[in-house]
């Protein structure tokens, strides 16, 4: 589609929705398209987020929030391919959150040193349940709600899988 044709997609939701999430791929991807999104659609929603990994620098609107979703080991990539620490960083003075799937308790000494070495409040750090589908997310979400509360991180669910969209 042409941005134009986004744009106008995108504002013909806005009286069914308040709040925007913009995920991908990866959005930062489209960088200069995206700039002229958000700045097109801004005032028809309450909240945009962008939802990203963290590897791409963020665009410098105050009013767009970041859901910064860095890949760790327990992804199956390169932690050199995808592990960005200066990039995540430039994340922090936006109203940005961290989330990380966490597959089991031994994924936590990674993130830990991340939220560490960035020094990223607490609060803005989310745990989710890595989950295909709604069994695996039965098994695995009480012991990452555990993880969350041992470690005074918040948890993030996956509904989809819990409404069974896949």
């Amino acid at each position: 589609m042409e941005i134009k044709e986004v744009i106008h997609h995108i504002l013909s939701l806005k009286h069914k929705a308040s709040n925007l999430v913009i995920t991908g791929g990866e959005p930062l991807l489209q960088k200069e398209s995206l700039s002229v999104l958000l700045y097109k659609i801004k005032k028809a929603f309450s909240t945009i987020e962008v939802e990203t990994n963290g590897t791409i620098s963020p665009i410098s609107f105050t009013w767009v929030r970041y859901n910064v979703s860095p890949k760790t080991g327990n992804s199956g990539m390169s932690v050199l391919q995808v592990y960005k620490p200066e990039t995540l960083k430039e994340f922090l003075p936006f109203d940005s959150i961290y989330k990380f799937v966490v597959s089991e308790e031994e994924d936590l000494k990674e993130i830990l040193e991340i939220v560490n070495n960035l020094s990223i409040p607490l609060h803005r750090v989310y745990l989710m349940p890595m989950a295909s589908n709604p069994q695996e997310l039965k098994i695995r979400a009480p012991e990452v709600v555990r993880l969350s509360l041992k470690y005074g991180f918040r948890y993030s669910d996956r509904l989809h899988l819990r409404l069974h969209i896949s």
